[in-house]
């Protein structure tokens, strides 16, 4: 808490006597302001440098690995131990890096031949780099590797997975054998491919024949369809002045429910607002004070005196806050209130260091604060914040650490380096770099260093533009003299200014290797290809004439199945339509044209009612099937309470099982977030469909459904111990106009359509639909969609 000071009374004896007593620092503190000015000046320097390391770090394409050699006693490499990895080095090994860091390498791989610590000590004691390549059988790679020494005592290890280069050699051997071997194959199978397609020509014949006839089949079965389409036409219309009459009340209830959420959302917001501006000050260690100036005593938050150390018990006046104060502030502090706070009327606003009450401990602070006068121009009371910022302090130390050992990196990683700017320009080069061109290539421009053709600067990245972070590799040839690159490039900002850093690498040999295996490939692309051509003709026409065999086969067997059930769904949906609409004109004729009780007129207008809603769900169930049919089916997905679901379809057949005597249970998600992202409206119809089928084929016993979480999907389920299902029906269950049969020849009624919807409706919401049934037992259906909660 900042200090305060008074023109006259006891507070300002108070403030005179603090002067006297520091005094004699004041020398020292003031050379102290006018050092604190330079070291912010050098630590913005030094975050600017260590951002741009830290760029070049995580980007580069080869793996980096630096390592702390460890010496037994008789100064002799014994041991190494992982100092820091990038995340190449992740990607390339697969190996995180918080489980090796600081670790020793006998500690992870304890069976390593002593060679390799002698290679590596080596390295960092002498200072000499080596390159090799070789193979690790732990995560079966190649590598070509190169380690040097940045620092006494320490190692680097950078390198590039060759893999690929390696296989695509062994492949090549191995694909050269395969081709002799399959030349002598095809050649013996030549002669089997001519005698099969005589056969097939033969079939071929009869097949055409039996398509003639499917063909005039399905011509008559069209007109059929548009016969029923008609009828469809005028059902929608009945269907819509159905629904009218119950939209009304809908809006009602759901402006009530509207209402209802607005008021819960609104005390739900207060509550959540006044709970993270406690957590933003605990998580920001920022505590809030107010001070009145006039009687020295000062209150503060709860967080704040956690920064202080300090309980309730302590005695908050002027003294004990000046006591908090480290000696090497107390008199920077005085100062700086008495003239720039009060005489000049400035905010308050200074880091400096305290003496935690509690633990004794050292942290850095910075305050901030508004002082208020009174009309005669007195100082009466200063509220503001104080944070802990010991931590950033720190941090700032640490990067100028970094910094000096990253500069020292920069110049001994064993790859050329440099940074242009947006012409071209030389900002930075390293020694590896240097030691090629010269000392003198800073300030000139890229190409009349490094180019050998003028052409290789069409490829450059620099003619697009540099974007901040963008990363990207170019590869180019004939330069620095007439070697081939490949040039690592990373967008950043570079002492204020946009900068390309590139990272070059000597590709040259491998390139020459390429291009001898992609010739070798070629040629034996080329037999291969001469080997092909002599049996390609004779191939086609032998699956050519396979394709149109089965194709023949399959149209006449699902023309005479769609024949079939086709016959079969019309019978029943005269049926199903006929039924309810029977009831529907025959009451309806029976209250327009006589007299009956109210009781009665009441029993009649449910029958209408029940058949109305017979008829639409008969009418929505063809309309569903025709959009899926026409391929337009579509989701709209929105926010929905899967629970809510679950019981609203309780509520709705409760009373419907009750005619039957059979009990009806349901589950709820538990321990999960039950508000997901789904098409609501589908999933309702899916269970709908599920559960109204287990109570139409169930007399009596116990119907249960509900959901669980597996493995990443809701699985629905819906359990009866109705009349069950053959295990050969099960298979087709879900096929179109397929009703149930019963070992009695039961009636049971129904389009054989809600099956065959639900599925649709399963797949398209990314899920799958099963069933599980054994006859005269029951059957449980289950069917996933996709889990995805909503967390607002």
């Amino acid at each position: 808490m900042p200090s305060s000071c008074l023109r006259g009374g006891a507070f300002l004896k108070n403030l005179i006597d603090i002067k006297a007593m520091e005094n004699e620092r004041n020398q020292r503190d003031h050379t102290m302001l006018q050092d604190k000015i330079s070291i912010d000046k050098v630590l913005q320097e030094l975050k600017e440098s260590e951002e741009r390391y830290r760029l070049i770090f995580e980007n580069i394409t080869q793996g980096f690995a630096l390592h702390e050699i460890l010496l037994n006693e008789l100064g002799e490499p014994a041991d190494y131990r992982y100092l820091t990895v990038n995340p190449a080095f992740e990607k390339l090994t697969g190996i995180k890096a918080n489980t090796i860091i600081g670790k020793r390498v006998l500690e992870l791989l304890p069976n390593l031949e002593p060679y390799w610590i002698e290679k590596f000590g080596n390295v960092a004691i002498t200072g000499e780099p080596i390159t090799y390549e070789n193979f690790s059988a732990e995560i079966g790679k190649h590598f070509e590797t190169s380690v040097f020494c940045p620092k006494k005592g320490q190692f680097a290890v950078v390198f590039s997975d060759i893999t690929e280069r390696k296989q695509i050699k062994d492949s090549l051997i191995q694909k050269n054998n395969e081709l002799e071997a399959a030349e002598e194959e095809i050649r013996a199978t030549n002669e089997e491919l001519v005698a099969s397609n005589n056969a097939l020509r033969e079939n071929i014949l009869e097949l055409q024949s039996a398509e003639e006839e499917l063909r005039a089949s399905s011509e008559e079965l069209a007109s059929m369809n548009d016969a029923l389409l008609e009828n469809f036409k005028e059902l929608q219309s009945a269907e819509e002045e159905i629904r009218a009459s119950n939209e009304k009340l809908a809006n009602l209830n759901d402006a009530l429910n509207q209402r209802m959420k607005e008021l819960a959302a609104t005390k739900s917001e207060i509550e959540e607002k006044e709970m993270w501006l406690r957590e933003s000050q605990r998580i920001g260690k920022i505590g809030t004070y107010k001070l009145n100036v006039k009687t020295g005593h000062w209150t503060s938050s709860q967080v704040l005196d956690e920064i202080f150390g300090i309980d309730e018990s302590y005695e908050k006046d002027i003294m004990s806050w000046f006591s908090l104060i480290h000696p090497e502030h107390s008199l920077e502090m005085v100062y700086y209130f008495e003239n720039d706070v009060i005489q000049n009327r400035q905010t308050f606003d200074k880091d400096y260091k305290i003496i935690r009450k509690c633990d004794g401990s050292v942290r850095w602070l910075w305050g901030r604060g508004e002082l208020t006068f009174d009309p005669e121009g007195s100082p009466v009371e200063m509220m503001g914040t104080i944070q802990d910022i010991t931590e950033q302090k720190e941090a700032k130390q640490a990067l100028k650490e970094s910094a000096k050992f990253n500069q020292s990196l920069m110049q001994t990683i064993p790859f050329g380096m440099d940074v242009l700017d947006e012409n071209g320009t030389i900002l930075f080069i390293n020694k590896k770099l240097s030691n090629q061109v010269g000392n003198d290539a800073i300030g000139k421009k890229c190409y009349t260093i490094y180019s050998d053709n003028a052409a290789q600067c069409k490829v450059c990245p620099i003619k697009k533009g540099i974007n901040i972070g963008e990363t990207g590799i170019v590869e180019m040839s004939e330069i620095l003299k007439g070697r081939t690159l490949e040039i690592c490039y990373t967008g950043m900002m570079f002492r204020g200014q946009k900068a390309n850093l590139r990272i070059f690498q000597d590709v040259t040999d491998r390139k020459k290797a390429e291009q001898e295996i992609m010739i070798k490939n070629a040629e034996l692309q080329l037999a291969e290809e001469e080997i092909r051509v002599s049996n390609e003709e004779l191939v086609s026409t032998n699956i050519d004439l396979h394709h149109r065999m089965e194709e023949l086969k399959q149209a006449k067997e699902i023309a005479e199945e769609a024949n079939r059930l086709k016959t079969s769904f019309l019978h029943n949906i005269s049926h199903e339509i006929r039924t309810p609409l029977n009831a529907i004109v025959g009451f309806s004729d029976l209250i327009s044209n006589r007299s009956y009780p109210e009781e009665q007129v009441r029993q009649f207008t449910q029958i209408i009612q029940q058949g109305s809603e017979q008829l639409t769900s008969v009418i929505t169930d063809i309309i569903n099937i025709a959009t899926i049919e026409a391929g337009q089916l579509k989701k709209f997905e929105k926010r929905t309470d899967i629970n809510a679901i679950i019981r609203n379809l309780f509520s709705q057949y409760v009373l419907k099982v009750e005619e039957k005597d059979i009990n009806l249970f349901y589950k709820q998600l538990t321990d999960v977030n039950p508000i997901i992202h789904v098409d609501e409206t589908k999933v309702t119809q899916i269970l709908s469909n599920l559960i109204g089928n287990a109570i139409k084929f169930s007399d009596k016993g116990t119907i249960e459904y509900g959901c669980n979480l597996i493995d990443g999907y809701l699985q629905f389920y819906v359990k009866d111990e109705g009349i069950g299902i053959t295990e050969d029906q099960q298979e087709k269950v879900f096929e179109r106009f397929l009703q149930i049969k019963t070992t009695d020849n039961r009636e049971y009624g129904g389009n054989g359509l809600g099956l065959s919807i639900a599925k649709a409706y399963v797949e398209l919401l990314g899920g799958k639909i099963w069933i599980k049934s054994e006859l005269a037992k029951g059957s449980t259906f289950y069917f996933t969609i996709p889990y995805i909660p909503l967390l607002f």
